[in-house]
């Protein structure tokens, strides 16, 4: 009997590790969580002001949290320009910084040349007030929102062409074209 649990724990483990590996199935990944993006208020990342879901109320953004200390957002930084580049001019860039202070994270986008190219906006979530209302899993995380509805849910970095494929393609989709 001790043995049978042993060897039960064994395979979980086994199961978990493998999960860890090589990462979540497209269906977990891309799990929407929201039928609409929650109201919520964030400090912008470089100006003294506030900003509110409102502004964004009947447009289509692509919202994506990231960090400086953060691998996995660093090496999706290039690929999340390459898709901004070729997404339809009327869809909002918005960059959340999550949980850095916000001297490293300018000092970061600066040095790595992302101040301008990525973001339309960049905010600023130092006490990480996002975490649980969107409930984050951890960075980064990159969401498509259209008129306040949460559509598309990247709920890790995007690790290559085909995974930043398909996020330009739901962003045109989006957009209809």
């Amino acid at each position: 009997m001790q043995k049978k649990i042993i060897l039960i724990a064994l395979l979980c483990l086994g199961v978990l590790m493998a999960i860890l590996t090589f990462g979540a199935s497209k269906e977990i990944v891309n799990k929407v969580i929201y039928p609409s993006l929650p109201d919520f208020e964030v400090e912008y990342l470089t100006e003294d002001k506030v900003f509110n879901t409102e502004e964004m109320k009947d447009k289509t953004w692509v919202m994506n949290i990231w960090a400086s200390w953060c691998g996995p957002c660093r090496t999706e930084f290039p690929l999340l320009k390459q898709i901004k580049e070729q997404s339809p001019a009327s869809v909002e860039w918005v960059g959340i910084n999550y949980s850095d202070k916000r001297g490293s994270a300018i000092e970061w986008l600066k040095t790595q040349g992302y101040m301008t190219g990525v973001f339309d906006i960049q905010l600023h979530d130092a006490n990480q007030a996002l975490r649980k209302l969107l409930n984050l899993r951890g960075v980064p995380e990159t969401l498509l929102v259209q008129n306040g509805q949460i559509i598309y849910r990247h709920a890790r970095d995007i690790r290559n062409q085909e995974e930043a494929n398909e996020l330009l393609k739901r962003i045109q989709e989006a957009v209809g074209k």
